[in-house]
């Protein structure tokens, strides 16, 4: 039996796309209010690390000192953001599945991502 991995564990590590090349850094997780399963990582990126952008954990896989991603970098460029400094509003949570093809549901509480 494998246990998933403890992404915030990977905070402040490089990410990289599927070629290899570096995207940024892995700055928050998100999980999900309901289950406590990690969804969507939080990338920083671009000049000064201003870029905050969400990537999937489904589309993940932990190397040795570093988190790949199963996207291009321009997938995740052009991939929804957060000012640094800002909270994830409810309104974008269905905006950031979609973007990514993967279903959305409402959460009963309200939100259905939080960080932990």
């Amino acid at each position: 039996m494998s246990t998933a991995p403890d992404y915030r564990e990977w905070i402040g590590k490089e990410v990289r796309d599927q070629a290899g090349e570096k995207v940024g850094t892995l700055e928050e997780v998100y999980y999900d209010s309901e289950t406590d399963d990690a969804m969507f990582l939080l990338v920083k990126s671009g000049f000064f690390g201003r870029r905050l952008t969400f990537v999937p954990v489904a589309a993940t896989q932990p190397g040795r000192t570093y988190l790949q991603i199963n996207a291009s970098a321009e997938t995740v460029k052009q991939a929804p953001t957060i000012e640094s400094g800002t909270d994830l509003e409810v309104e974008d949570e269905e905006r950031i599945y979609r973007y990514y093809e993967t279903e959305y549901h409402p959460a009963q509480s309200g939100r259905r991502l939080v960080r932990r």
